[in-house]
């Protein structure tokens, strides 16, 4: 999930710099994709190189489902943004574009927000591909009963 918020970002991001830079909201539009680029791309690190299992402190779902729900209001803002912009304003096809690319990244980071959700009313932990502990604790419930 977290490669198709990368795309989305990206994608959002390249077409709203295709467009002219004279419409301050744009910024907003450039300003969140670029940061959901950088945060997305640093928790797919953490992730793959299992930096998430040794820290077990931090409680990731949560964080997760924070940054999720924050960016895909935000992507909503901005995508609303470009969309109004783009047909206020001639020349500016490349910002219809981006909103469109900017409501898929609002559902992908949506959807993640669910899942992440999910999880954490499962009471299930973060890992970087090793057992979770949640499979580990159902285990052993059903060999006690």
């Amino acid at each position: 999930m977290k490669i198709v918020c990368i795309v989305l970002c990206l994608l959002t991001f390249i077409f709203v710099m295709m467009g002219p830079a004279y419409y301050t909201g744009v910024g907003w539009a450039t300003f969140v994709s670029s940061v959901g680029i950088f945060v997305t791309t640093s928790l797919l690190t953490l992730y793959l190189f299992r930096v998430v299992d040794t820290l077990p402190s931090i409680n990731w779902i949560v964080c997760e489902m924070v940054y999720c729900f924050a960016w895909t209001v935000f992507f909503f803002i901005a995508a609303c943004v470009l969309a109004v912009a783009s047909s206020q304003f001639r020349g500016t096809f490349a910002w219809a574009i981006a909103a469109f690319f900017a409501f898929g990244a609002m559902c992908a980071y949506g959807f993640d927000c669910y899942l992440k959700f999910l999880s954490w009313k499962n009471n299930e932990r973060a890992t970087g591909g090793s057992n979770p502990v949640v499979i580990q604790q159902q285990q052993r419930r059903n060999n006690f009963v």
